[in-house]
């Protein structure tokens, strides 16, 4: 595939402009744009779905409407779930939030009944399963020993990557790109991990890292639901002295490295080095730690 791309401007090969525009005039609803509850189209799910598509042989239109009725379930599945507490949903910002949700869900099986393709409805409808159980997995945890970093990640990983994955099932993908896909979507989880601040409160992948690496003492003094400290202020400080003492961050750093060197190999042999530049805007924390296509550890 690398002939096809290396000469090109990969945004115009893909035809990403063309694909944000559609998929944007299918999400135009006039009172849910002037509340703003319509998200911004995710370039990580428009962009993996057309490199998905771009490696099968299908009409131009029946691949737009197939990469608009994922992108729109996904936005759909994730507006419902940002409503998960009752009180915040009965407001009217939220009602027309899980409104929005319900929107975009419906034009999924609009978009894809017009391409004929039934069995398309039906391997998404399983990946739209493994990302609501997976999604509520994540919503539920608590810092009590039952959940670790790998559930954490292996959930993150279905929350994003399970309708793609399902795309790269149903049209038969080629291996190397279905390999670039689950590269992509590991690199995605670790990039937003690492732009999270060490808020104590959030249930996120640096904090069950500290969770387990923690002592009994330290568990309780920090993890402990019952935690009353006289200045929240300094409990935080207090709470980010305990990630520098375990490394945590250096080591989600590494991972992550890890993971987009990964990505990086790959994308640079399918699409060539200009590719993989356009394509490492998908993911900005590699700016920090890749550059000139070598990889560099930057603080720890």
């Amino acid at each position: 595939m690398n002939g096809d791309f290396e000469q090109q401007n990969l945004d115009r090969r893909l035809r990403l402009p063309e694909l944000q525009l559609f998929i944007e005039r299918l999400m135009c609803h006039s009172v849910l744009q002037e509340e703003r509850v319509l998200p911004t189209v995710s370039s990580l799910q428009s962009t993996l779905g057309a490199i998905i598509l771009s490696s099968v042989s299908l009409r131009q239109s029946v691949k737009d409407r197939i990469l608009a009725a994922m992108v729109l379930m996904y936005h759909g599945l994730s507006m419902h779930q940002s409503m998960g507490d009752a009180t915040q949903a009965q407001g009217r910002r939220g009602q027309l939030t899980v409104l929005g949700g319900d929107f975009l869900s419906s034009m999924f099986y609009k978009l894809l009944a017009e391409t004929a393709r039934v069995d398309l409805i039906k391997a998404f409808s399983k990946a739209v399963a493994a990302v609501n159980v997976s999604r509520t997995a994540m919503h539920q945890a608590q810092f009590n020993g039952q959940y670790g970093p790998e559930q954490y990640l292996a959930d993150a990983h279905k929350v994003h990557g399970s309708l793609l994955l399902a795309l790269c099932e149903a049209v038969h993908c080629n291996v190397q790109v279905k390999e670039l896909v689950e590269a992509a979507i590991s690199s995605k989880v670790l990039d937003a991990e690492l732009s999270r601040a060490a808020n104590s409160a959030d249930m996120s992948l640096v904090n069950i890292m500290l969770y387990e690496a923690a002592t009994l003492e330290e568990r309780v003094q920090f993890f402990s639901g019952d935690k009353n400290p006289s200045s929240h202020a300094v409990f935080e400080k207090r709470f980010r002295s305990l990630h520098s003492k375990y490394d945590t961050f250096f080591h989600l750093i590494h991972s992550f490295r890890q993971s987009i060197t990964q990505f990086q190999t790959l994308a640079i042999d399918m699409f060539g080095y200009d590719g993989w530049l356009q394509l490492q805007r998908l993911f900005p924390s590699s700016s920090v730690f890749l550059r000139d296509g070598s990889t560099v550890v930057e603080g720890g």
